[in-house]
C-alpha cells in the first residue's frame, strides 16, 4: 500500500507504515517518502485537491480508493456539490460566501451557521448530522456518525480550525442513510470506479434533509480514530466494526514557532512535525503537531482517554480544546431528543 496525498492523510502513512507520494513537508524521517511512480498493483489511497485525474490514470494498473476525477471536481465545487444535492432531493439552504473571520462572526450573529471556513447557511429546523459510509461495487456499507467541534475554543467558539475535536462511532441506522442509498444509483452512473468514504451532512427533520455538505474521500481524524477502533484494514472497509465510541483531540502550535516535543503514549499520533537531527525527539512544523486519540464504551470515557494521553506529552506550549466530552454528550442528548439516533 502507498498513500498518495497532499492534506493530513500524511499522517497514515505513519500509522499504516507505508510509503508516502507527497510534497508535503510533515513527517520528515518519521516516515518513508517516495517518487511518484508506483508499481503495478499497488494499493493506492488518494487524498488531497486536485489528485482526482491521477487516481484515474493509476486506476488502470492499481486498486485505487478515495478520488475519482468526478469525485474531486465536485469536492472543489460548491455549484456541483449542491447540484448533487437537488439530484439526491435535499433541500437547498439559504447560503452565503465569506472572505474573512469577521465577515463569518457577523453572520453567525444574524442567524447564519457556518460549514466551512468560507461558506455560512441560515438557520433553520433540524438537528445538524455528519455520517460516513464507505462507497463500493455500487453500494455503501459501514455507516458512521461522526460528531466535529471546528473551533479553536471552549464552547465551540473562537476561530475555525478542523476537527479541533471529533467522535466517531457506527451507526447501521443512520438518519441519512436514506440519501445515501440515493447517491449509490448516481455514482454507479457518473463515477464506477469510486471505491471510498462519502461523507454527507445534513439538517434531518421528519423525512426531509437540508443540504450542508457532500464530501468524497478520506479525513485524516476520522480515519485515524476508526483506525484505533476497528483495527488495520478500516481504511478499505475490510476491518470488523466493534462497538464502542473513538475520539480525536488535536494539539495545536498556533504560533508555529518549531517546538520540541517530548514524550510518547500508544495513542498520541505525530502530524505536522518532523525528526530533529538527533531523533531524540520531534519538532513541530505547522499548526497541529500531534492528534490523540480515546477509545471507550461511552463517550465521556473515550474523551477522558484521549485527554490522559495528552498529559504525556511534555511540551506546555501546545493547546487544545478542553470540553471534548461535554461538547459530544450535548450534540447526543440533541440528536437522541430529535429521533434521528
Amino acid at each position: 500500500m502507498k498513500i498518495l496525498t497532499n492534506n493530513d492523510m500524511i499522517g497514515m502513512a505513519q500509522v499504516l507504515d507505508v510509503p508516502a507520494v507527497t510534497s508535503l513537508p510533515h513527517l520528515e524521517g518519521l516516515i518513508e517518502k517516495s517518487g511518484s511512480t508506483f508499481t503495478e498493483n499497488d494499493t493506492i489511497i488518494v487524498s488531497g485537491s486536485g489528485l482526482g485525474a491521477a487516481a484515474d490514470s493509476l486506476s488502470r494498473k492499481n486498486v485505487v480508493y478515495g478520488l475519482t476525477e468526478w469525485a474531486d471536481e465536485i469536492n472543489q465545487s460548491i455549484a456541483k456539490k449542491i447540484t448533487l444535492a437537488v439530484m439526491l432531493g435535499m433541500e437547498i439552504p439559504d447560503y452565503r460566501i465569506v472572505d474573512t473571520m469577521q465577515e463569518m462572526d457577523d453572520l453567525c450573529a444574524n442567524g447564519y451557521y457556518p460549514i466551512s471556513k468560507n461558506v455560512a447557511i441560515k438557520r433553520t429546523h433540524g438537528l445538524s448530522i455528519t455520517v460516513e459510509a464507505f462507497y463500493n461495487y455500487g453500494k455503501f456499507s459501514n455507516y458512521f456518525i461522526r460528531v466535529s467541534g471546528d473551533r479553536l475554543l471552549y464552547g465551540n467558539v473562537g476561530p475555525m480550525v478542523p476537527n479541533a475535536l471529533t467522535c466517531t462511532f457506527s451507526m447501521p441506522n443512520a438518519a441519512l442513510k436514506p440519501w445515501f442509498q440515493k447517491l449509490a444509483g448516481i455514482i454507479s452512473e457518473r463515477s464506477p470506479n469510486y471505491k471510498g468514504p462519502v461523507t454527507i451532512t445534513g439538517l434531518v427533520f421528519k423525512d426531509s434533509c437540508i443540504y450542508q455538505d457532500i464530501h468524497f474521500g478520506y479525513n485524516y481524524d476520522y480515519e485515524l480514530a476508526k483506525h484505533c477502533l476497528c483495527g488495520l484494514g478500516s481504511i478499505t472497509n475490510e476491518a470488523k466494526i466493534p462497538k464502542g465510541y473513538a475520539t480525536t483531540i488535536r494539539l495545536y502550535d498556533i504560533r508555529e514557532e518549531g517546538l520540541r516535543l517530548r514524550g510518547s503514549g500508544k495513542y498520541l499520533f505525530p502530524l505536522h512535525c518532523s525528526a530533529d537531527s538527533e531523533k531524540q525527539s520531534i519538532v513541530s512544523t505547522g499548526e497541529t503537531p500531534i492528534v490523540a486519540v480515546g477509545l471507550g464504551e461511552k463517550i465521556v470515557t473515550a474523551y477522558n482517554n484521549a485527554y490522559e494521553e495528552i498529559k504525556k506529552v511534555k511540551t506546555q506550549e501546545l493547546c487544545y480544546r478542553p470540553d471534548g466530552g461535554r461538547y459530544a454528550v450535548e450534540w447526543w442528548k440533541k440528536a437522541k431528543q430529535a429521533g434521528i439516533l
